[in-house]
């Protein structure tokens, strides 16, 4: 409850669990949808009341397996800001229950709310940190190379990493594609295979698997799959020249990799105007736009009946 330490419980013994649905990604916010049916509309009320009584109403929940022996096999408690409650109202006069559809995000909604005008400066990888410690966040950042200036003119805080230094951080390996989400309350900003967990799983020795492979690479053109041509003109110096992406600092992850097409003018054109932060910052956009396009080229959609076993943000060998 807002402004007390009284915690309210979202499950009773007036309450039933329907169905969750849980989206998770490296690529931006955490969803959540959680269906509930109460026998009694004054528990439904008073919770969502309370929790909406202040401006960042917040829950908490944690997914769990059970065994046939009673054990419970939990999942990190995670925290989200409900975003939009649900009710339909089941049955007449005073004995009518609800149905409770629970919208949620992770943390990264609280920062995607207000948006500010202000100028950032350093390296890409300082100012994501400036911007978890300015919201209490825990995060893992991996440190960038280069420093630079921007503008964060009228968005909000989520939408600048997102938009403006997403693409534009680069590693001391030279390496970019950066990652930008929430995992366990932690807020992430690193390539692919920074400090994350490689998990191997064998399709065929599991039961109840369907696994769906699709090639994309001729879709994923349209989005700098064949590469990426920066057309820049510095208005310091009045030259105009071409930059492009340098694919010996892409990450290979499969034993397959979507064939380079050696096709005159495939490359996706950006028209570029340098400013202060000169032309490293040109680099890190070719190089890790055209990586983002090519890790979409390929995908596969592995379905798993009652798993905990795969979080947003782990490799995974699949055999």
């Amino acid at each position: 409850v807002p402004g007390t330490n009284e915690i309210i419980p979202f499950f009773t013994a007036n309450s039933a669990f329907v169905k969750a649905v849980i989206a998770e990604s490296v690529d931006g916010i955490q969803t959540w949808e959680i269906t509930v049916q109460t026998a009694s509309r004054d528990f439904v009320d008073n919770f969502l009341k309370n929790a909406s009584a202040g401006a960042t109403p917040r829950i908490r929940v944690r997914i769990g397996i059970g065994s046939l022996s009673g054990e419970m096999s939990w999942n990190p408690w995670q925290e989200l800001i409900v975003r939009q409650p649900i009710r339909q109202i089941e049955g007449i006069g005073p004995s009518a229950g609800y149905y409770t559809t629970v919208k949620a995000s992770d943390l990264l909604w609280e920062i995607n709310r207000v948006n500010r005008v202000i100028s950032r400066k350093g390296k890409v990888s300082d100012i994501v940190k400036s911007i978890a410690d300015f919201y209490g966040l825990p995060a893992i950042i991996e440190p960038t190379k280069y420093e630079g200036l921007w503008i964060q003119s009228y968005i909000s805080d989520y939408e600048f990493i997102r938009w403006r230094m997403l693409y534009r951080a680069i590693n001391d390996k030279g390496r970019g594609n950066y990652k930008f989400f929430m995992r366990d309350n932690v807020l992430h900003f690193h390539t692919i295979d920074y400090q994350t967990t490689i998990k191997e799983f064998s399709y065929h020795l599991s039961q109840g698997t369907r696994l769906v492979l699709t090639d994309l690479s001729q879709e994923m053109l349209e989005e700098g799959g064949g590469g990426y041509r920066y057309v820049v003109h510095d208005p310091y110096s009045g030259i105009m020249k071409e930059v492009l992406e340098d694919r010996t600092k892409v990450l290979v992850l499969g034993n397959e990799a979507p064939r380079g097409y050696d096709i005159k003018g495939i490359q996706r054109n950006v028209m570029f105007h340098v400013g202060s932060n000169r032309s490293p910052e040109i680099l890190a956009l070719a190089t890790s736009r055209y990586e983002d396009a090519k890790t979409r080229a390929f995908k596969a959609e592995l379905t798993i009946p009652k798993s905990l076993f795969f979080q947003a943000g782990d490799i995974v060998n699949l055999v």
